[in-house]
């Protein structure tokens, strides 16, 4: 998001159980450790991701916060953030995509990421192959796309090429900071980043990127 002009959350993907759409790690002194929102079951069918609710019944919010609580409450920054992931629990939410939009928009402003954003929702844009994106680049007037590394299988370089856009791949290598309970663990929430790190963090995290065609 750092890196794009512009940003746009796919909403209307397809949702997958096993993702981390509704789900984090975070670290404990025992190890790492997921934090699931429970959704309801999905109908029959598949089911984009703006449409999925989550589980009213389960007390998550309490379970979530009170981890955090437990395993940040000395981490230089926890202070700093935790009124805002206190307001976050005590809100009850009915999607998962309101729900990861505020949070996004925390991150955003904790980060300094001034980028625009939006929903493909709200364009009614379909992500998918090579020929639907660049149709979403026309619509939103852009002549770029940055790619996550894993999706490159399924994007026609050639493709993009003949339509007169560019197709950028973003290699990320997870940066090295600094962590509690021992040995540092990859592939954490970016907000045991936030709690070790504060205000520093963007710059850890713009070091682990690179760009190529």
């Amino acid at each position: 998001m750092a890196l794009a002009d512009r940003f746009v959350f796919a909403d209307t993907v397809q949702f997958t159980s096993h993702d981390l759409m509704n789900r984090c790690r975070i670290k404990t002194s025992g190890g790492a450790q997921w934090l699931t929102v429970p959704i309801l079951s999905k109908r029959k069918g598949k089911q984009k991701i703006c449409d999925i609710r989550i589980e009213p019944t389960s007390n998550w919010r309490r379970k979530h916060w009170k981890s955090l609580q437990v395993n940040y409450q000395y981490a230089p920054y926890f202070e700093y953030y935790a009124d805002f992931f206190a307001k976050l629990y005590h809100k009850e939410w009915k999607f998962l995509v309101e729900l990861n939009l505020s949070i996004i928009e925390f991150l955003q402003t904790a980060l300094g990421i001034s980028t625009p954003t939006e929903t493909s929702s709200r364009r009614n844009l379909h992500w998918g192959a090579s020929d639907k994106i660049i149709g979403i680049l026309n619509t939103l007037n852009c002549d770029t796309y940055l790619a996550r590394a894993e999706d490159r299988h399924f994007l026609d370089n050639e493709q993009f090429g003949k339509a007169g856009k560019q197709l950028l791949i973003d290699s990320f290598s997870p940066p090295v900071y600094r962590q509690q309970f021992g040995n540092f663990i990859h592939d954490l929430s970016v907000a045991d980043l936030l709690f070790n790190e504060g205000p520093e963090s963007m710059n850890f995290l713009v070091t682990g990127s690179t760009q190529r065609s």
